[in-house]
């Protein structure tokens, strides 16, 4: 087994290294790439909000934008995060702004705002609140009313090498003051609604992986100096070929002009159930575990190895028989191994998992009676299961199938025909018609070892 763990996890293996090689530890690459593509001029992020202002205004919607510089793929330990100029509007509907007119007929609208951004390194997950002037503002004949303003951040040092920093948005924190014609407040005290956002955004600003000093992205994507090179006649590539050769590790592909990218390795727990469409039984998957690797540089992506213990429950054979049996996910190009794949892009904090299993059925027993399908009762040809859901490599999530996705692949996985079942006679036709079938669903909760 410890064999098939070294070979599955290969590409993590490989992974792993590119970190060490692309942050420098072990001399630092170089080389003149091609032009960087440009960035954005600006990260923009808009969220809209349910606020719950003092009656007589009642609930109303509001939106706020924020905006500040790209952030970078990556930064050094140690160095702060680099958010500034940091500017947020708050925008006002018609309806929003048209229901103050019991609180004096204001003309005009201004106040504060506090802006919180969770910032996340690790397991550790620091606030940072902003504070906004907002400007008094006329409120138009019609339509919305935008109040904005910029702000400096407090700076936020980054710790630990090697993991992923994420940036979140909060619901913010409005002080409003609606003003009369004269400039006076047209109410006792201000307005403080309480915003909540509203579901099914993404409050993510981005993350950045964070490095060891001197390998972090330069101003305006120029690539970190390499003192290095200029008395090293074999030249980078040779140095980083050379490198991975004492780690053991085939050679790069690449040349100086294809950087490695930025991974990150987080090995985590697996707790999950897959549900047996005709068996009408729910299997627990589990407590598994899988070392994954994830890039960060475009397209991000993840890919991991897992190891799954046998799931064994008892159920009722078509649907009377009481009937026992151990179920196993092998890997569909090794099914005489136990280390599976699973991989898919991961943006935006949202992992699409795709796998390819053999699913082998073992150890049966009907009403208590061994039925002997032998030790190769597997399907015929690889399960196809494609889940989505939440997840952050630093932290982990919950992928899954849905009979309500909106993507038919995400909807179930099916079974394919038996082969290989029975040792006096076969079994196959028996097995396939108790299991194989269409509309089966999986779900995973992934966490990541602290």
């Amino acid at each position: 087994m410890l064999h098939n763990l070294r070979r599955g996890s290969r590409k993590i293996a490989v992974a792993a290294a590119l970190l060490l090689l692309a942050a420098g530890l072990n001399g630092g690459l170089a080389g003149a790439g091609p032009a960087p593509a440009r960035q954005p001029e600006r990260l923009v992020k808009d969220l809209g909000y349910n606020c719950a202002f003092p009656e007589p205004v009642g609930s109303r919607p509001l939106t706020m934008s924020i905006s500040t510089r790209p952030l970078p793929e990556s930064v050094a330990v140690g160095d702060p995060v680099p958010l500034e100029p940091f500017e947020a509007a708050l925008t006002l509907q018609e309806e929003t702004w048209r229901a103050l007119a019991p609180l004096g007929e204001p003309t005009a609208i201004g106040g504060t705002v506090v802006v919180t951004l969770t910032v996340t390194e690790g397991a550790t997950a620091t606030p940072v609140q902003v504070e906004l002037t907002l400007p008094d503002t006329p409120l138009p004949e019609a339509g919305p009313v935008t109040l904005a303003d910029s702000a400096p951040v407090p700076p936020v040092a980054t710790t630990t090498a090697g993991v992923a920093l994420a940036i979140y948005a909060e619901a913010p924190l409005p002080t409003l003051t609606p003003k009369l014609a004269d400039g006076t407040p047209s109410t006792d005290a201000p307005l403080r609604p309480t915003c909540s956002p509203e579901p099914g955004q993404e409050p993510l600003l981005g993350e950045i992986l964070v490095v060891p000093p001197g390998s972090a992205e330069a101003p305006d994507g120029e690539g970190p100096a390499d003192p290095g090179d200029h008395g090293d006649p074999a030249g980078p590539e040779a140095r980083r070929q050379a490198q991975a050769a004492e780690a053991g590790l085939p050679g790069i592909a690449g040349g100086v002009d294809e950087p490695a990218p930025a991974v990150l390795i987080a090995p985590q727990f697996i707790l999950g159930e897959s549900t047996i469409a005709k068996l009408n039984t729910a299997f627990d998957l589990g407590p598994g575990m899988m070392v994954n690797g994830g890039q960060f540089l475009p397209p991000p992506t993840v890919t991991g190895n897992v190891a799954l213990p046998p799931a064994s429950t008892p159920f009722n054979a078509f649907g009377f028989m009481p009937t026992t049996g151990k179920a196993e996910f092998l890997p569909a190009e090794d099914a005489g191994g136990s280390i599976l794949s699973v991989s898919g892009p991961n943006p935006a904090s949202t992992l699409d998992a795709h796998s390819e299993v053999i699913l082998r059925i073992s150890e049966v027993l009907v009403n208590g009676v061994p039925l002997d399908v032998g030790p190769h009762c597997r399907t015929e040809s690889p399960v196809v299961i494609d889940m989505v859901g939440s997840y952050i490599i630093t932290s982990g999530g919950t992928v899954g199938t849905d009979p309500d996705a909106p993507e038919e692949r995400h909807r179930g996985f099916t079974i394919p025909p038996f082969t290989g079942c029975g040792v006096t006679e076969s079994l196959d036709p028996l097995v396939t018609g108790l299991v194989s079938g269409p509309g089966n669903q999986a779900t995973m909760t992934l966490t990541t070892v602290r």
